[in-house]
């Protein structure tokens, strides 16, 4: 990747463009020089100076317009002007994102612009600014005395928040008719008379809903529906099937092979599972299972030769031996990365997915360079060099194994009848540009509220996602602002998607499921019950089964987007019960939440001029 500046990892280095638009009432549409401008009503609750809970609805302005120059633009300089919070700035940018996504729009094409009037914060707002965004983009009116409360998240699924009596009466204030609340809020506890929403907002005067998607919630608010209705996608083809079920095979030897006799009995367990689902015919549980096994197998495994190999060295020589590791892997991933994108062979459907499937291995060579930076600074102490090798040879795994079977099952699923709308080039760095503005957003909130852009934790462990978010974030300042060749583009929007992925899983899993970690070099775990996570990955799994089903009606095979769906689920299911359920859930959420934009960007490629 060349340096010439591209996509700024910083908000206020977007395209400023101040909004001077008569705004319309309450739901309407307006149409002006700059695009057609809604009035977004976005519920939202939070403390005062005296502690109290207060409430309201804001008004948010949203304008879609279209670009005569390709670049994609979203303008939050207004926002910023209103001092809002990275909250809200994340949910603006995530809910941008979110809806261009959703639109099928060309993204190099599509300018957004948001404005507020007043200091209202909060991801809340989320799901009501997609909703108000994808309106915008198709031109239409909001339901008048709507309004509705939601995080967002990559798939369109509408997730928990909080304060939802507060949000109530602050709906019923502002003389609000209707709510759409998340389906995991119809039941929530404060200061109301009764843990059912429904039954309290009727005491209000409001017709409290449960929505779980956005496809749902823009129907409620516009009577049109996102996508068309399309039949059932069929089985996969038997090519396909036949190619995971040697993934699968090889994948379980390799196992049988790098275990020990010292092997932890839970994973001798677990490859017991998976070896039964295999030889029964369940290849997605064999997969699925297969891979967090090995997962486990290989960081017990580089703890032990740590271990081992630290026994006669010194402080300062295991440094260098874990310095030496990780640069030698650092190397591995960017030469595997250079390969893999090349796509001699490969029609434009296979080039648009390569960047979802590539995935794997942009995360892991994020992480190596976050973790090479942070070895050479000195900051890993020698109490976390067990965890770092951990990491480290998960990373590997990776490289060696999960990703090159996500590219071979893109790289042998053809379809050479079907063609795109714009040349993969061009339509990948539209959305490059769009989710590295969200992912910068995301990231900012995370430095700001969470704190998570610290590199260690309070125990001095190093924080492997804020490493990687950190190397993610250097990238992306360093892309090229114009097209560049196919392959550059290809790692450049596997960079992109990773970098918004793993920034929105953050923001809205460390505060509705209580994530913390995500899986590198230790299992994730929840501080919260479970429920909300997994019907995070019941939504998705769902949103991605749809998108198959109309990528279908278009004779269009997005094998590796299915197949991926259907491993990561099966993990789950598989793990639940387990006592590591959360890493489970987390597992799948991430390969849906890859799978969903996948199959977002092909369905928008491909649709009829």
């Amino acid at each position: 990747m060349t340096s010439t500046p591209r996509r700024s990892a910083s908000i206020g280095a977007l395209a400023l463009l101040v909004l001077a638009i008569a705004l319309p009432a309450c739901g309407g549409g307006a149409k002006s020089s700059k695009g057609y401008t809604i009035k977004a009503p976005v519920l939202w609750a939070g403390a005062g100076a005296d502690g109290k809970i207060n409430s309201g609805v804001e008004d948010a302005t949203v304008t879609a317009g279209d670009l005569e120059d390709p670049g994609f633009t979203v303008d939050l300089a207004s926002v910023k002007a209103k001092d809002a919070g990275p909250q809200w700035l994340a949910a603006s940018a995530s809910a941008a994102a979110v809806a261009t996504l959703l639109s099928s729009k060309d993204p190099s094409r599509l300018d957004l612009s948001y404005t507020i009037t007043g200091q209202i914060d909060g991801p809340s707002g989320g799901a009501m600014l997609t909703v108000a965004s994808l309106a915008a983009i198709r031109g239409l009116k909001l339901a008048e005395k709507t309004t509705m409360t939601g995080t967002i998240s990559p798939d369109g699924s509408v997730g928990r928040v909080g304060e939802i009596p507060a949000k109530l009466r602050g709906a019923a204030k502002a003389g609000y008719k209707t709510v759409l609340l998340p389906m995991t809020n119809l039941t929530a506890s404060g200061e109301s008379s009764t843990s059912d929403m429904v039954e309290f907002g009727r005491t209000l005067g409001l017709d409290v809903q449960g929505v779980e998607d956005v496809a749902t919630a823009f129907t409620a608010f516009t009577g049109e529906t996102i996508y068309p209705p399309a039949t059932p996608a069929p089985a996969p083809t038997p090519a396909t099937t036949a190619l995971v079920t040697k993934q699968a095979t090889r994948l379980l030897d390799r196992i049988r092979t790098e275990s020990t006799a010292s092997t932890s009995a839970s994973i001798i367990v677990q490859l017991g599972q998976a070896s039964a689902a295999l030889a029964s015919g369940d290849v997605a549980k064999a997969y699925g299972l297969g891979v967090d096994t090995y997962t486990l197998l290989v960081r017990e495994n580089a703890i032990t030769n740590i271990n081992s190999s630290f026994a006669d060295q010194s402080p300062s020589g295991q440094l260098a031996t874990l310095k030496e590791m990780s640069k030698a892997l650092e190397l591995f991933s960017s030469a595997a990365i250079e390969t893999t994108s090349n796509i001699t062979g490969l029609d434009p459907v296979a080039q648009l997915s390569l960047p979802f499937a590539m995935g794997w291995f942009t995360w892991a060579d994020a992480i190596l360079e976050g973790t090479s930076s942070a070895l050479a600074a000195g900051s890993i102490t020698p109490n976390s060099y067990g965890i770092t090798a951990a990491a480290l040879a998960e990373q590997q795994a990776a490289i060696e194994v999960f990703g090159p079977d996500a590219i071979e099952v893109v790289r042998s699923t053809p379809n050479p009848a079907v063609t795109t709308t714009t040349p993969p080039p061009e339509f990948l760095s539209g959305y490059t540009n769009f989710l590295v503005t969200a992912g910068s957003a995301n990231l900012d909130y995370l430095s700001a509220v969470i704190g998570s852009k610290a590199t260690t934790d309070s125990n001095g462990n190093p924080v492997f996602v804020a490493l990687g978010m950190n190397a993610l974030s250097a990238t992306v300042e360093a892309t090229p602002a114009d097209t560049q060749p196919v392959n550059e583009e290809i790692q450049q929007a596997s960079v992109a998607v990773t970098y918004f992925i793993f920034g929105t899983g953050l923001v809205s899993n460390t505060g509705a499921n209580g994530i913390i970690g995500n899986g590198v070099g230790a299992d994730t775990r929840s501080t919260v019950t479970l429920p909300g996570l997994i019907n995070s990955v019941l939504l998705a799994e769902s949103g991605v089964a749809a998108l198959v089903d109309l990528l279908a009606s278009r004779n269009l095979d997005p094998a590796s987007a299915r197949w991926s769906a259907q491993w990561g689920v099966a993990a789950a299911n598989a793990l639940n019960g387990s006592g590591r359920d959360a890493a489970g859930e987390y597992l799948a959420l991430n390969e849906l939440w890859y799978d969903a934009i996948n199959c977002s960007v092909l369905y928008a490629a491909t649709a009829p001029s």
